[in-house]
């Protein structure tokens, strides 16, 4: 005999026939040789194991995150969807608004078309009236000047005198109208309306009262012409029968004239009225497009002021997602924690976990298992597999490694002393089914 080596002996050194021998080889063939010896680890704890502090902060904020996220979440998906809902009915009301205003613009354009032949007709007519009433006025002003003047001022009293009753009743009317639209709210746009046309019926009405008071004055001037005239008509009578010749002759020549002149002035009245009428219809579409653009700008605003809640709502859900990434950052540690316990959350204990940590330093460790804990918490095995067979002399300089110093400065403890089977350590290590007699 020329050596003598102690330790161990494994079921490497059976014959290779053998099925334990077979499954001994293959087991170190796919899994590694430590796995035919793996070293169980024993420890007992006063007190009994529980969740570390850091497991339980990192769970109850886990649990506090996940629900604060999943309200934001509900939160903001609610707010998400009544901003898109408003969204569409603006953008649905520009539509409509756009569509309005282009047709605003072509019959805009088509008035204008229609009144521009009109307006030349009109001062074509205009310039011919012009004309006429020169001619008129100098066949007519020796035989009708005075009476011409008179019935012309009577007929714009009368006409003034109607037009000052019809202001008058306008305004009432106006008046009423006024009470009722600014009644609910002064800053309506009824009530703008209303109040501008009353405006312009007043001074429509004060116009006319300004007006006939002229004429008046004039109508005084007149008469006092008509007396000088009177103490002329002694003077003029001697004249008159040369004057009656001169006058029909006059008369004859300025009826087609005043025919024509009379044709002339309906049509000129005809035209006028189109006129206004166009005048009309395109002030009217001139306030439409002004309320259109209005409307758009106040659509605008709205949409601005949707872009910026969207804007804030993509900065919350930013916030949210950085939130939710924490959260899952928070888990993925939780779930670490607990997978390297084993899935028992007493095998966060620091103890524990430092034993653990301890327990896979050395270099020929291969892995280290999750504890096993017992029901009462007082207990607690680890399953070590080494990177040797059993009967490796570095599988016995392991156990004795861990025994002196790796299990002693995790634990707490002096050097293990020898095991025995009636008073084994705090914590134990040793070749599982082995006795306890393992030299340590």
């Amino acid at each position: 005999m020329f050596s003598l080596h102690l330790g161990q002996e494994d079921i490497g050194a059976t014959p290779r026939d053998t099925t334990e021998r077979q499954a001994f080889d293959l087991m170190a063939a796919k899994y590694g040789p430590g796995y035919n010896g793996p070293l169980l680890t024993a420890t007992e704890l006063s007190p009994p194991a529980k969740p570390s502090q850091e497991y339980e902060d990192k769970y109850n904020q886990a649990k506090a995150n996940q629900a604060d996220l999943e309200r934001q979440q509900s939160q903001l998906e609610a707010e998400k969807r009544q901003l898109q809902q408003q969204l569409s009915r603006l953008l649905a009301q520009q539509a409509s608004l756009q569509r309005q205003a282009a047709q605003l613009r072509a019959q805009r354009a088509a008035l204008q078309r229609q009144l521009a032949p009109l307006q030349r007709q009109l001062r074509q007519l205009q310039a011919q009236k012009r004309q006429l009433h020169q001619r008129r006025v100098q066949l007519q002003r020796q035989a009708a000047a005075l009476r011409v003047a008179v019935r012309a001022n009577l007929r714009d009293q009368a006409a003034l005198a109607a037009r000052i009753g019809r202001d008058r009743v306008r305004i009432r009317v106006l008046n009423r109208a006024v009470a009722r639209a600014c009644g609910a709210d002064p800053q309506s746009v009824a009530c703008l309306r209303a109040r501008r046309a009353l405006a312009a019926a007043q001074s429509d009405l004060a116009a006319a009262q300004r007006a006939l008071a002229a004429e008046k004055a004039q109508m005084r001037s007149l008469r006092r012409q008509a007396v000088a005239l009177g103490r002329q008509a002694a003077q003029l009578a001697r004249q008159a029968a040369a004057l009656a010749r001169q006058a029909a002759r006059l008369a004859r020549q300025a009826a087609p004239l005043l025919r024509q002149a009379r044709a002339l002035a309906a049509q000129a009245a005809a035209l006028q009225r189109q006129a206004n009428a166009l005048a009309a219809q395109g002030a009217a579409l001139r306030r439409q497009a002004d309320q259109l653009r209005a409307e758009e700008a106040s659509l605008q605003r709205q949409a601005d002021a949707l872009q910026k809640q969207a804007d804030d709502l993509k900065k919350q859900q930013q916030q949210g997602e950085e939130e939710k990434k924490q959260t899952e950052q928070l888990k993925q540690e939780l779930t670490d924690m607990l997978t390297k316990a084993g899935g028992d959350d007493r095998g966060t204990d620091p103890r524990l976990v430092k034993l653990q940590d301890a327990l896979a330093t050395p270099a020929d460790v291969q892995l280290v298992s999750p504890p096993s804990i017992n029901k009462g918490g007082d207990a607690a095995t680890f399953t070590v597999i080494p990177k040797t067979r059993p009967a490796d002399p570095k599988t016995a300089d392991l156990v004795g490694e861990m025994r002196t110093s790796v299990v002693p400065s995790a634990t707490g403890e002096g050097a293990s002393p020898p095991m025995s089977a009636g008073s084994p350590p705090p914590t134990s290590i040793w070749p599982a089914g082995s006795p306890p007699s393992w030299p340590s």
